[in-house]
């Protein structure tokens, strides 16, 4: 009986994935027409099964002995067909690096979406940052890389484009945030920012190629004004290629988050700021040179939808495309749905969201709510695209579940690349060079008073 339940549409629908996977593949590389041929064929042998078994279980039953010996072989070409599928799914060429990076803790590091992650707290979560394969085993041995300074928080993870070295925050010797910086091939960790004074708290670093750095910081020691200053604002400061020179860039009421190096060396991250204006809805994807200079609105302005743009990543070779967690005010903090943007196709409300994933089919729709993403599901987190098709993300089904490691795409499949049980799994970073980033000559004038503000 559980035999002839088998859907043979469904499965006809799984090896067309297959085939749909494989035409992409081989599109990333017109030299490897051939890719894949062997998995390609046995899709097509499978069709071929699921359509027999399609004729034979609408006809009469007349001879039960062969009847269930086709029920048991279209049976075995169900199962083989999910596992050609999930191979292919493996086999993506944009997986093709032996080590990803990932935070394995027993905390999130989710605060309420009107904190700065500066002030995210200091628990003792033990976070490890460690590398698997992502092409490997759901669950597999993974290489060690580095256990947090002071058993707290390792993260906010920014690879550098050589694949050499990265920077993250942890707990220095004053109990306080600041950048670190793992040499991959060393093994060894220094601290980047110089503590800047008791309680101040810097998170979130970002490299330029000029060998400056940017961070997050809370040493203006301003106040989250709707909860009465009980909390600190982090904007963006800039550390100098001497390790020692210290300069903000951005003035905001309110926070900074999530920096990051676009290819055309400009950087960008979330803006938020509520002057006379409906703060649940106000945080303003923006860019900037690294210099602070030229600061713009790159995605939400006047809008209503999205009330957040968490974790934005630039898709590469892309200046106008980036992937995002898009979530809401109050509620759900941090996670929430996965989207694709381009700017140049919109720039406000749902007018540039191409896609939400895994929901190729659904309309986005520009809803105006307060806690947007609560009942939704699946929730993300921490995405990083390989290409405007593939994207690496941090993900849970069910409010029950802990982050996993999923790559997730365009055709609306899900694959999951890694789990730990009792562990979160956040921030997939591959261990890969990419392009490196334009460097942008600094505008700022050393003493000048003056500036044209546009």
């Amino acid at each position: 009986t559980h035999m002839l339940a088998l859907d043979p549409a469904k499965m006809r629908e799984v090896l067309h994935r297959v085939d749909e996977l494989i035409a992409d593949y081989r599109a990333l590389d017109p030299a490897a027409a051939d890719l894949l041929q062997e998995d390609l064929d046995q899709s097509a042998e499978f069709t071929l099964s699921a359509d027999a078994w399609s004729q034979i279980s609408k006809s009469p039953v007349t001879d039960p002995v062969l009847h269930h010996s086709a029920a048991e072989s279209f049976a075995d070409k169900y199962v083989d067909s999910i596992y050609l599928y999930v191979a292919v799914l493996k086999a993506n060429p944009l997986l093709n690096f032996k080590q990803l990076l990932v935070r394995k803790s027993t905390w999130t590091g989710f605060v309420p979406n009107w904190y700065s992650n500066c002030a995210r707290g200091k628990p003792r979560c033990n976070d490890e940052l460690i590398a698997v394969d992502p092409q490997g085993p759901l669950s597999q041995d993974a290489k060690f890389l580095l256990a947090a300074p002071r058993n707290g928080f390792a993260g906010d993870v920014a690879m550098h484009w050589n694949a050499d070295r990265f920077l993250f925050t942890g707990l220095s010797d004053t109990n306080t945030y600041q950048i670190f910086e793992h040499d991959l091939a060393t093994g060894k960790t220094r601290q980047v920012t110089p503590d800047m004074g008791p309680g101040i708290d810097n998170a979130e670093g970002c490299y330029v190629p000029d060998g400056s750095t940017l961070f997050i910081s809370n040493a203006t020691m301003g106040g989250i004004p709707c909860i009465s200053g009980l909390s600190s604002v982090g904007n963006i400061f800039r550390l100098e290629a001497d390790g020692q020179t210290v300069r903000q860039l951005t003035f905001e009421q309110d926070q900074d988050w999530y920096p990051v190096i676009q290819e055309n060396g400009r950087i960008m991250y979330l803006r938020w700021e509520y002057i006379d204006i409906a703060h649940y809805y106000s945080r303003i994807l923006c860019t900037m040179n690294p210099d602070g200079t030229n600061q713009r609105a790159l995605y939400g302005s006047g809008s209503y939808w999205p009330n957040s743009l968490f974790f934005a990543k630039p898709i590469p070779g892309q200046s106008s495309s980036f992937v995002s967690v898009v979530s809401g005010h109050h509620g759900t903090a941090r996670e929430g749905e996965l989207y694709l943007f381009n700017a140049r196709v919109g720039d406000r409300e749902a007018d540039g969201a191409m896609q939400q994933f895994p929901f190729s089919d659904k309309k986005v729709e520009p809803v105006i709510m307060d806690r947007l993403v609560d009942d939704s599901w699946p929730k993300f987190a921490y995405p990083y695209p390989l290409n405007d098709k593939y994207i690496l993300v941090s993900a849970r089904l069910t409010p029950e579940d802990q982050f996993s490691v999923y790559l997730v795409d365009t055709f609306d499949n899900m694959l999951k690349i890694n789990a730990s049980p009792g562990y979160h799994l956040l921030e997939p970073t591959p261990i890969v060079k990419r392009q490196t980033p334009r460097q942008l000559p600094d505008r700022t004038i050393t003493g000048e008073t003056q500036a044209n503000v546009f």
